[in-house]
Order: C-alpha cells, then sequence, then structure tokens
C-alpha cells in the first residue's frame, strides 16, 4: 500500500503562473499526492490539463490546435509541473506528440484528430520486428515508460523493419483496441503519478500508412507533405522533444524547491535553531534558488532562439541544435545537484517516504533517468561539432 504523503504550505508556487494555467493551479496543487497514491492522474487532474489546452498548443489550428510558439508550450509545461510534478509530465510528453502528428499523412490525422481533444502517448524504443503482410504489417511485443497511456487513445511506438540493408527503426501508430497495459510494471523510485506502465502488442495488425520513418520529421519533411509549412513544423524532432522533457524537469525542480523551501521556513532542529535564523542555510537556499530558476530561463531563451533561427532561416543549424541540448541537459543537472544538495538541509524528517521534501527528491532523481536529460553524450557531440572533428559516427538524440 502507498504511504500518504504529508502535505506542507505550497510557499510561492501560485503566484505568477501563467494564464492558462492559473485558473486550475490550486486543483492541480491539491491533487499530487493523489496522483502518487494512485499511480496515475486523478480524474479531476486528467479535466485540468485538458483545460489549459496545452495538449493541444503545438497542434495546427486547422485541427483545432493553438499552433503555439514552443516557448509558449515550455512555459505552460514548467508551470503545470511546478504544481504537479507528474502532471507536467504528461502534459510536456503527450503534449510533444500533438506537434508531430501534424507531420503524419491525412488519412492519419484525420482518424486521430476527429475529436481535436485526443491523447496520444508514446514511447518510441524498438518493441519488434515488423512482420510485412498484405496491406502493412504485423506486431507483437512489450515496451517501458509509457507515461499517461492509460489516460490516451493512442500510441506511438517503435519497431524494426527488415530490409535488405539489415533492421531499420520506423514508428507505427497503434489505437488503444491494439495494447494493452501491466498494471504492476511501474513500480518505481519517484513520479508515480504518471503512470509509466509497460504497454503490451499481441499480434497488431498495423496498417502501411500508419506506419513511418522517424527521419522525415529532422528538418520538417514530414510536415512539407501534408502542407504544414508554418515556423514551428520545421524544428528538428530530437531538439522538440527534449525541450518538452527539459521543460517538465525544469517545473519539477522548481516544485521540488518549492517544498523544501516552505519546510526551510517552519524548521527547528534538536538544537532550537531556526533555519531562517542560521546564515550558512540562508546561503544554501539562495544558492539552489538560483541553480532552479536558471532551468527555466535557459530554456525559454533558447525556444526563442530555435523559432526565431527557423524563421530567418528555414532551418535550424547543427551547431545551433547542439547548442540547445548541451544548455538544456546542463541546466537540468545542475538543478538537480542543487535540489540534492539543499535536501541535506531538511533535517530527519525529510528522510520519512510520508515526507513532501523526500517525495520531491526521489521525482527529481527519476527524472534525471530520461534521455534527454542525459548530459555526457551531449557535451561529447557538442564538443565534436564545435571544433570541427569527425561526426560522421555521432549518433546522439539532437
Amino acid at each position: 500500500m502507498t504511504e500518504t504523503i504529508e502535505r506542507l504550505p505550497r510557499g510561492a508556487a501560485l503566484p505568477g503562473t501563467s494564464p492558462r494555467v492559473a485558473p486550475v493551479a490550486e486543483s492541480l496543487a491539491a491533487r499530487e499526492v493523489e496522483a502518487a497514491e494512485l499511480g496515475n492522474l486523478p480524474e479531476q487532474t486528467v479535466a485540468d490539463l485538458r483545460s489549459t489546452g496545452v495538449i493541444r498548443m503545438l497542434q495546427p489550428k486547422t485541427f483545432g490546435g493553438a499552433e503555439a510558439h514552443p516557448a509558449e508550450f515550455a512555459a505552460t509545461v514548467m508551470d503545470i509541473a511546478r504544481l504537479n510534478a507528474p502532471a507536467g509530465w504528461v502534459g510536456g510528453v503527450v503534449g510533444i506528440h500533438s506537434w508531430e502528428i501534424a507531420g503524419f499523412n491525412d488519412q492519419l490525422r484525420q482518424e486521430i484528430w476527429a475529436d481535436p481533444e485526443t491523447w496520444v502517448s508514446s514511447p518510441y524504443a524498438p518493441m519488434g520486428m515488423l512482420e510485412p503482410v498484405d496491406g502493412g504489417y504485423r506486431i507483437s511485443g512489450r515496451v517501458t515508460f509509457s507515461s499517461g497511456g492509460e489516460l490516451c487513445e493512442w500510441a506511438i511506438l517503435g519497431a524494426l523493419l527488415p530490409t535488405e540493408e539489415g533492421p531499420k527503426l520506423r514508428h507505427m501508430v497503434l489505437p488503444r483496441s491494439d495494447y494493452t497495459f501491466d498494471p504492476d510494471s511501474w513500480n518505481v523510485l519517484g513520479l508515480r503519478g504518471t503512470g509509466s506502465k509497460d504497454l503490451i502488442v499481441d499480434n497488431a495488425f498495423v496498417p502501411s500508412y500508419r506506419v513511418y520513418d522517424p527521419l522525415d520529421f529532422e528538418r520538417g519533411q514530414a510536415f512539407e507533405a501534408v502542407g504544414e509549412h508554418g515556423p514551428l513544423y520545421k524544428l528538428p524532432f530530437p531538439v522538440i522533444f527534449s525541450a518538452a522533457i527539459n521543460s517538465a524537469s525544469a517545473g519539477i525542480l522548481e516544485n521540488a524547491y518549492e517544498k523544501i523551501r516552505a519546510n526551510f521556513q517552519q524548521r527547528v532542529d534538536t538544537r532550537g535553531t531556526k533555519s531562517t535564523e542560521d546564515v550558512y542555510q540562508l546561503i544554501q537556499l539562495g544558492e539552489a534558488g538560483a541553480d532552479v530558476r536558471s532551468a527555466r530561463t535557459t530554456i525559454l531563451n533558447d525556444m526563442e532562439r530555435l523559432y526565431d533561427e527557423v524563421v530567418a532561416n528555414g532551418f535550424i543549424a547543427q551547431q545551433t541544435r547542439l547548442d540547445v541540448r548541451a544548455n538544456g541537459v546542463r541546466a537540468i543537472r545542475r538543478g538537480a545537484d542543487a535540489i540534492d544538495r539543499i535536501f541535506n538541509y531538511a533535517g530527519g524528517r525529510a528522510l520519512q517516504n510520508t515526507s513532501p521534501v523526500n517525495a520531491a527528491l526521489r521525482d527529481v532523481k527519476t527524472l534525471m533517468a530520461h534521455i534527454c536529460n542525459s548530459q555526457h553524450p551531449i557535451y561529447d557531440g557538442w564538443s565534436r561539432v564545435s571544433l570541427g572533428l569527425d561526426t560522421s559516427k555521432l549518433n546522439i538524440f539532437a
């Protein structure tokens, strides 16, 4: 049975929330603990996410979306995660899929967006080998980490296609009737409320029009083919998808910091010393806050840079792609390290699993496991590109 996590005052978490999120801010914050206990987002939290419009922000206007600036999307995801960590994570992951769906063929787009409010999950890791059959393919397999999957009507999955040159990565799109979830597969350190369970497919038929080459999303080729010519749809998939993960992560760092700050305001140690009167602790709190806040600033500035560059040039240069990815992973790492350091001054009660500070630390540790927050391969790639070294064998998500 999941332990009930105690609640602390939200401190300064609510002021300054974006207009999309402000009307449901208190509701989102109130149900974060419930999500952890359920291992999924509660119905009201799902309704709150829908009301923000975050899932449709990157959706084309012709399909009922906002076609918003990527910086606005990033800020909205951060604001949601700052109030409710799992909701922000699901909002970022499911929301970025609407950008990708915009590049699908018209038949598939019409199918998915018959209802513009449709949610689509992933994951992309290859789950098996596509077996060619008349009119399409057959597929079976299991793949991990489908965040918010049980709340969605479709899923984008990875698979391998046998070719004469060897297996090639493909993505495929399946309706909810074609797969199930392992209910006991998401017993994890943190972010339990994301419901990122294993997705299982058993001999499903996938029509050819629901299978595509993900490389077509590198420079907007897929979008051009279906008439989506806006700057938003010329961004490279690895960069915009990573930005969604980094944005959710930045909001979760802010969420954790607010819980630690609230604990700090009321903590008195065994000697009777208040944390608010300890100069050393005040310095630690201030330093950590600067590191956490810098993640938001870095990501939003880079979203502006990406959009401006694609408007000016029609594409994103390789150096820019690596700059943005390196900035993103570094910003999240700095924030995570700051939370780790300041946790050491949260006191013995913070060690209890029922402590909101403890829960926040576990959420931060969990988000760092995502490939989009993995730093060293990105630094290596940035250095090779920046120094003009051989990049022919470079294989990173950037």
